[in-house]
């Protein structure tokens, strides 16, 4: 194992932050995808990362689903200016998320500040 995603870290405001991106409509996936995700979730929060979505459905949202069932920590970047607009324009859940920050800034600048938020992606 990199001895990088393994090394202990007494301050947890330098702890790793991966950002998961991929389909919001699922219905194209295949058969194993959203129990892929789900695992892909639990080995994030297995390896002490911090998990960072588009505040989302679909693939990133049963990522967050898979890393919650086992305790991990999950942002939610969201392109809304509140969690009503979040929630009521945009259709988006706030389900599985410790913390969502609302940008205002729509889905472009809400996907600039994911990417530039992570230390590493995964699309």
């Amino acid at each position: 194992m990199n001895s990088f995603l393994t090394s202990t870290n007494k301050h947890g405001h330098n702890q790793i932050k991966i950002c998961v991106s991929g389909a919001a409509e699922t219905g194209h996936c295949g058969l194993n995808a959203l129990e892929k995700a789900k695992e892909l979730g639990r080995e994030i929060a297995r390896q002490g990362l911090i998990l960072v979505t588009g505040a989302t459905t679909g693939f990133p949202l049963w990522v967050t689903m898979g890393l919650k069932e086992i305790g991990g920590i999950s942002i939610g970047i969201s392109p809304a200016a509140s969690e009503k607009e979040h929630v009521e324009v945009y259709k988006l859940p706030l389900d599985y998320l410790d913390l969502v920050i609302y940008t205002g800034f729509g889905y472009a600048g809400r996907d600039i500040l994911l990417t530039r938020s992570a230390d590493a992606k995964k699309f």
